[in-house]
């Protein structure tokens, strides 16, 4: 009977589907779409990341698409991130390699019912995206980067040079708490702005980077986002 009803709340939300999306089409996208560049030259497309809806329980949904830089194929994460501990859950991997109806176009993502099923059982609210409020304006909240140098170990004991970073919250000009830390890279290091919880006062705050690895990517353009609690 519970799977029964599940399934006639999912079919009845599915009708009003095109015009929730017309609405969520109009401010989706997190304007995110980094690049690593060397001397002047191309190096690594960075991932795009498009936001997705909130949930009641402080959790955010985003959509994360990019290309494998082996194959040059394309890829879709669909995740959902508690603002509260800042773990992640990988919902759902799509790969065009292996998908045939693989998309990347968040607006079709969102018309799959596997997604929306998904999206649903994490309680996310499509409907309730926020507003994204770049660091280029004056906001109420504001963030500060600071860094420091630092390194890592890879394999026969070789030191990676790094940036180490804090994410620090202010209100106005008062420092109020570190709400999160990491290693980046200097070039690609800012805050993009933060997404402001429809249901309560958190913020979700986005940082771009670029990290450095062992491997045979040297380089390559990432995004962090960090939970923030605001009262």
């Amino acid at each position: 009977m519970k799977y029964i009803l599940h399934h006639f709340i999912l079919i009845i939300s599915l009708s009003f589907l095109p015009t929730i999306l017309k609405a969520q089409c109009e401010t989706l996208s997190i304007p995110y779409n980094s690049s690593v560049q060397a001397n002047g030259q191309f190096i690594y497309q960075g991932p795009q990341i498009f936001g997705l809806g909130w949930s009641k329980s402080s959790a955010m949904a985003y959509m994360v698409h990019g290309v494998h830089k082996s194959t040059q194929t394309e890829y879709t994460l669909i995740l959902v991130q508690d603002m509260v501990t800042d773990n992640k859950e990988d919902l759902l991997y799509l790969d065009a390699n292996i998908d045939s109806n693989y998309v990347h176009d968040p607006c079709l993502v969102l018309q799959r019912t596997d997604v929306l099923e998904k999206l649903s059982n994490q309680g996310i609210q499509i409907d309730q995206l926020g507003i994204l409020h770049p660091t280029s304006v004056y906001a109420p909240f504001q963030f500060v980067l600071n860094t420091a140098p630092s390194s890592f170990t890879c394999a026969e004991d070789r030191e990676v040079s790094a940036l180490e970073y804090t994410l620090n919250f202010y209100e106005g000009d008062e420092y109020v708490k570190t709400i999160g830390s990491n290693i980046g890279g200097e070039e690609h290091l800012k805050i993009l702005g933060y997404i402001k919880s429809p249901f309560e006062q958190r913020l979700a705050v986005i940082v771009e980077t670029k990290m450095t690895s062992c491997g045979e990517d040297k380089a390559f353009a990432d995004i962090a986002i960090y939970g923030c609690k605001v009262n």
